[in-house]
């Protein structure tokens, strides 16, 4: 499980790009192919925790008898190997196809308004 959960495994690596997309959508006016990325992550996602819970389920119920041979961590790092690279070619393609209005947005002459320092309790 761990290419799927740890560190910066292939929930994280989804994770940052739902955070991503997220943030680019309200920062960035006229982004383009938010809604199609969006549909292609919530897939991906979907698959992949479907993927996820099919293993725990059926690893678990084989360790209750003992067999634990449904563990292939060979097969678990090669899925998340190749979602990961999916997600990459989907992310890189939805950046790609904005990189302009990316840039444009970033080039800020200065930023107004108070620096809000942040909340300590």
């Amino acid at each position: 499980m761990r290419p799927w959960i740890h560190g910066e495994g292939l929930s994280y690596q989804l994770n940052y790009a739902w955070d991503e997309l997220e943030t680019v959508c309200r920062l960035v006016p006229g982004v383009e192919g938010a809604e199609h990325y969006r549909r292609a992550l919530q897939s991906l996602t979907k698959e992949s925790n479907e993927q996820l819970f099919q293993l725990v389920e059926e690893s678990s119920m084989a360790f209750e008898v003992g067999d634990r041979s449904v563990l292939d961590a060979g097969a678990v790092q090669s899925y998340c190997e190749a979602n990961v690279a999916r997600l990459i070619a989907l992310r890189n393609r939805f950046i790609a196809d904005n990189i302009y209005l990316l840039r444009d947005a970033s080039e800020l002459d200065a930023a107004a308004g108070p620096v809000i320092a942040p909340q300590v309790h």
